[in-house]
């Protein structure tokens, strides 16, 4: 009897097992090893957003304008009552700054500044840091780029700052020096290229004289001034304003006060030590809340930890989770021009652009700000290239070769597909040490269109790639008060893609890869569920 009863348990095989994992809301995750990484994560999340409660296909991009050469900065003008967004761009040697919100998709018009002719002045270099300031009675944008005398527009006529003439006039300091410009307790701060010297204005002032403050003594290490940083930290004494001062090797001098020609008004607050910043002025910083946080050598950092602990403790990172990938990349494409961090408030975004050939390929971390889950922008496919980023109003826009772009619209690249790839972590699906057996899973999207994918199945932190080509999936999309009535099909609705998919694979752990391109179709990943079955007897 007992014979036969081994028999019959041998040839009759074990149930299958179901088991659902929720879409990689954890976001991208470079740092843990593969098989300690929570299954929640991705090992590849790219043209993916992860929400709190849902995985989407990112949003597209749409033409803003169009020119010649590559566009080195964004700058936006917020008047009072209109907004105006600034391109400048390098074509060989001709250098012009361009009006480029007014354009709807089109050709620039002519230069505001430099071109052929020399609009306003001459333009050396389209690398500009640039910050605007208003006093109640005027508001301006100042832009720097240490070659050229400093440009001030007003809303109206852009000036060249030489020290004579003109509406606005600065003092004190030769302008085609300086290459840093901050706001900070009601004045207008300049840095000096290649030095520790620093000006500033008198407050509420847009002009008048520059008065000097040498920081040389402060810092032990050499190098020069990189960046200006303004921020606010909560401690012991309350919530208080800082002025800090970083050096081209990572040395940080902090500040506090508001008047420097006095010793009651103006004092040290803190020296120390951070990776070397990447990129230059505003580009390698920006305020988060009230905080600040950095691209450097050692990940991106918020400069309230790098307060509290020394650089070689980065478990507190904004990019610990993805501190592998951001440091190689930081070494391999560090002294390329085009790294810059810009906040996207509206979007829930912090972007850190990735330049991998200069002015020409780049790709883009983003984080959620709600919950710092993060995910990539074109590292496989569907690339931006963005060289510069800027703000206006709630738009965030983006130039690159030939093109000024608004980002995070619609859900095409200015007609073209956009193309998604993700590595879910792998799952033990609660049976770690139990030989598995994989037959069948099945993603669950809620999209506004028919839906295909490329999939594939990793087994044993083996990383599959999907073969074959991924179908573009197209929306219906009718436009109220625009489509003809009984002619335009209707627009889709939302609808609920769960359909089982057989795979293949024998193994211990088990993560899913997918690849979709989409056009005109909005897509959120809602989970995936697995069938398996459990080892059985040998």
């Amino acid at each position: 009897m007992l014979p036969q009863l081994i028999q019959k348990a041998a040839s009759t095989p074990p149930p299958a097992v179901g088991y659902s994992v929720a879409a990689p809301v954890g976001g991208l995750n470079t740092r843990d090893a593969l098989a300690e990484m929570p299954e929640t994560d991705a090992v590849i999340l790219d043209n993916f957003f992860p929400q709190p409660t849902w995985v989407e296909l990112r949003k597209g991009s749409a033409l803003q304008a169009t020119f010649t050469g590559q566009c080195e900065t964004l700058a936006a003008y917020n008047g009072v009552t209109a907004t105006q967004l600034y391109a400048a761009v390098v074509n060989g040697t001709t250098r012009a700054i361009y009006r480029v919100d007014n354009t709807a998709g089109g050709a620039v018009g002519s230069p505001v500044v430099g071109g052929p002719s020399n609009t306003v002045q001459a333009i050396t270099s389209t690398r500009y840091d640039w910050a605007q300031y208003g006093t109640g009675s005027a508001e301006v944008v100042y832009l720097v780029n240490g070659a050229d005398p400093l440009l001030l527009y007003d809303g109206s006529t852009w000036q060249a700052i030489t020290g004579s003439g003109g509406t606005y006039q600065i003092t004190g300091v030769t302008t085609s020096t300086i290459s840093l410009v901050a706001v900070y307790k009601q004045r207008v701060w300049f840095g000096q290229t290649g030095t520790f010297n620093v000006y500033y204005l008198p407050q509420n002032s847009i002009a008048g004289a520059a008065t000097e403050l040498l920081l040389a003594p402060n810092f032990m290490l050499g190098g020069s001034l990189q960046a200006i940083v303004t921020v606010s930290i909560d401690n012991a004494a309350g919530l208080n304003d800082y002025i800090a001062f970083v050096s081209t090797v990572g040395e940080v001098v902090v500040f506090q006060g508001y008047d420097p020609s006095s010793v009651s008004t103006w004092s040290l607050a803190a020296h120390f030590r951070i990776g070397h910043p990447i990129g230059f002025g505003r580009r390698c910083w920006q305020k988060v809340g009230s905080d600040a946080v950095l691209i450097t050598a050692d990940g991106f950092i918020a400069m309230s930890d790098a307060l509290l602990t020394d650089r070689s403790q980065t478990k507190n990172a904004v990019s610990d989770k993805i501190r592998k990938s951001a440091v190689a990349d930081i070494m391999s494409y560090g002294t390329e021009f085009g790294w810059q961090i810009q906040l996207y408030p509206i979007g829930n975004k912090l972007l850190i652009n990735v330049p991998t050939t200069e002015n020409s390929a780049s790709y883009t971390y983003v984080m959620n700000t709600l919950n710092g889950a993060w995910a990539t922008v074109g590292k496989y496919s569907s690339a931006w290239n963005a060289i510069c980023f800027e703000t206006m109003g709630d738009k965030l826009y983006f130039g690159t070769n030939g093109q000024v772009r608004q980002a995070d619209t619609g859900s095409d690249d200015a007609g073209a597909a956009i193309s998604g790839t993700a590595q879910q972590a792998f799952s033990y699906f609660g049976l770690k040490g139990v030989l598995k057996s994989f037959g069948m899973c099945r993603p669950i999207f809620t999209a506004t269109g028919s839906l295909s994918v490329a999939l594939a199945l990793s087994i044993d932190e083996n990383l599959a790639v999907p073969s074959g080509t991924v179908p573009t999936n197209t929306g219906n999309l009718a436009l109220w008060n625009t489509s003809p009535w009984n002619v335009t099909g209707w627009g889709d609705a939302t609808i609920l893609t769960k359909n089982w998919i057989g795979v293949a694979g024998i193994g211990y752990s088990a993560g899913l890869q997918l690849q979709v391109a989409a056009l005109d179709v909005t897509l959120q990943w809602q989970s995936t569920d697995f069938m398996f079955q459990r080892g059985g007897l040998l």
